[in-house]
Parts: C-alpha cells; structure tokens; sequence
C-alpha cells in the first residue's frame, strides 16, 4: 500500500557546494534540498488534452545565498551512479540567475531550469505540477486540512545523500498548528509541523497525507499532495545560571521538533517573480 506517489521522490534533489579541500582538490558537500515544480503556461486542446509546463527549482534563500553556484544531484535512468549538475547563480556581471520572494522573512527562491537538459543525459527527474499536485491555503481551507492531519518531509538531511540510487529521507509528523494562517490567508507567514528536521532539509517539500477515513461530517483527504516548503525548526533553549552569580553561563539549544513552513502560494507568488525575470 503506497500513500506517498513514487514520482514524489524524483521531483526532490540534494543541494551541493564545492569548498576547497586542498590547494589542488575540491570537496563536494550537501547543504540543503529543493524539489522542482511546474507551472502551467499552457494548454492545447487537440486529440489529447495536453498542459505545457516550466520547470522551477524551489529551495529555501538561505541555502543559496553568498553563492556563485549550487549542485544539483539527480539519480540516471541508464546508470547506477547519480549525476551532479552545475548550476549558476550569479552572471559574470554579478546580477543573480534567479529570483528571490518579495515578501521580508519569506525564504524561497525560484531558479528556471531547462529540463532538455536532464532528458538528453537521461536523467531520472519529475515535478509537482501546481494546478494537479499542489493546494494553496484557499485549497487547503476548502478541502478542511486541519490540526492533527498527517504530512510527510522529503529531503536530505545531515548531508545524507548516496552516489547509488539516491532517494530523498522521508519522514512522518502532522500538521501542528496551521488554523490562524487558514483564517486570515496570508497575513501569516508560516504553519507549524509537528516533525523532526536538520541542517540539510532546509527547502525542502511538505506533503499532505492522504485519508479515506475521517470524523463525520468532515472531509476525507483524497490524495497526497504539496502544502508547502519548511525552511527551520524552531529551537529549545534553557539557560545554565551560575549559582554563585545568578548569571548565564551557557545557554544549550536543542531542537524543539517543531518546524515553520511556508504554503504553496509564496512558491507560486516567487515563480512568478522568476518568470518576470525571465521576460515572460
């Protein structure tokens, strides 16, 4: 029994920078996730009803900020060893390749990619598509997501990513808080899950689960779908005193398993942006 659509997995890729290990050798490491979208342009109405979509890197701002360029690892249909692509971020004039939410505090990027790319080499790769895959809070709101809904996180965390057949970490919590942003739309900037993340899923997707079975009178949720990209947890600190000076001496800071995520509709309002960027 599969609740969580296997092209999920495929539509998430593990963030990388080079940093150098000597003065002749470059080391790869991974810092965070990001998934691709599409976004529908078009729509051709011939024999078969076919959609035309771009393709859009989402990740968190952090993650690529201060940088001239990223990797970006994909899994091969043909061979058994992944394949990490080099993407700019910044032209020779210094201008940024991609675009960043307008909104203060809200951080994700779009980045345009051209999916030819990937197709000619091969490359295992797939997408949500917004207006199939996605709820927006409207969505979200109609469809009675609530408090105690399950959700899934895709990503890589601590770095943990494979050269053979690599596959997005997955991991369970539900929804923690999520009825002030459903209330007033976007006048709130995150929802709250209740589910363990680390350094390296920062950008990456959050995934309603889906349910046949619900309270009466409420909605069933009829198939697994994107609400949203996390991008931190919030963390537990407690203060060590001294007892001799009432002071703080250490403060230790854990994570308190709670994550902050961003909804569909500031992924939409940055693609947009990008797409502004790109003439379109």
């Amino acid at each position: 029994m599969a609740l969580l659509p296997e092209f999920f997995k495929d539509c998430v890729v593990a963030i990388g920078t080079e940093i150098e290990k000597n003065s002749e050798e470059k080391e790869k490491i991974y810092i965070g996730t990001g998934f691709l979208v599409g976004y529908c342009i078009n729509i051709q109405e011939q024999e078969v009803r076919k959609k035309q979509y771009e393709i859009y890197l989402i990740t968190n701002k952090h993650v690529v900020e201060k940088k001239n360029s990223i990797l970006l690892k994909f899994n091969s249909k043909i061979q058994k060893n992944t394949k990490d692509y080099s993407v700019s971020l910044i032209d020779k004039n210094g201008t940024k390749l991609y675009s960043s939410c307008d909104i203060e505090n809200v951080d994700i990027v779009a980045i345009r990619l051209n999916p030819q790319v990937l197709i000619n080499d091969e490359s295992a790769f797939a997408y949500f598509s917004l207006d199939e895959h996605a709820l927006t809070v409207q969505q979200m709101q109609n469809q009675e997501i609530a408090e105690g809904d399950f959700v899934y996180t895709l990503g890589y965390p601590m770095g943990m990513v494979n050269d053979i057949k690599n596959v997005p970490i997955c991991r369970m919590g539900c929804i923690a808080y999520i009825s002030k942003i459903l209330k007033y739309k976007l006048q709130d900037l995150d929802f709250l899950i209740d589910s363990q993340t680390f350094p390296g899923n920062s950008g990456g997707p959050v995934i309603i689960k889906p349910e046949a079975i619900s309270i009466a009178g409420t909605k069933a949720i009829p198939k697994a779908a994107l609400i949203g990209i996390l991008h931190s947890y919030i963390p537990y600190r407690d203060n060590c005193i001294s007892i001799q000076t009432g002071k703080i001496t250490q403060i230790h800071e854990e994570n308190s398993g709670l994550t902050l995520v961003h909804p569909v509709d500031f992924i939409v309002r940055t693609i947009e942006l990008e797409r502004k960027r790109n003439g379109a």
